[in-house]
């Protein structure tokens, strides 16, 4: 194996590169906000619930995950983070009721990408500027490339 593929500017780049694609995936609900309206026929009001929990979940979980990150340490909560938000995206494919997304989107897509997010940023001190950046241009760019995944990908009847 080469040296220089273990070194810290590869973990920094795939840090970068794992937390934009977790905040691209949790700041892109209100592009599938209008998907769920028109499936599922929801007030605007109810389907904003679940980003209003995840909110709530970012706040609450915030502290308890920096704790588990020195107890626990990094590899384990980046695999729990990737296992839950993956697994959280997979199983909202499939919902068919509002509590289901509030479940799914608000708590454990959320943990799932709050793990990823103070594991880099608890890990390597310089790191923090690098994952905020990553978290900045993904909500800069994922509305954009989502708002062309539910129609081409067929995923609902509208």
């Amino acid at each position: 194996m080469r040296r220089w593929l273990f070194t810290g500017w590869t973990v920094v780049a795939g840090a970068f590169f794992g937390y934009a694609i977790a905040q691209g995936l949790m700041h892109s609900y209100a592009v599938f906000l209008v998907a769920y309206l028109g499936e599922f026929g929801w007030g605007r009001a109810e389907t904003s619930v679940a980003y209003s929990v995840s909110q709530l979940v970012i706040g609450i979980s915030s502290p308890l995950i920096g704790a588990l990150v020195d107890r626990l340490g990094t590899r384990v909560l980046v695999t729990a983070g990737a296992v839950l938000l993956a697994g959280g995206l997979a199983a909202n494919a499939t919902v068919s009721s509002l509590w289901q997304v509030v479940l799914l989107y608000g708590v454990v897509m959320t943990l799932g990408s709050n793990c990823l997010g103070l594991v880099v940023s608890r890990s390597r001190y310089s790191l923090g500027g690098s994952c905020g950046d990553a978290g900045s241009r993904s909500r800069w760019c994922s509305p954009p490339t989502a708002s062309g995944g539910p129609r081409p990908l067929r995923w609902c009847s509208s």
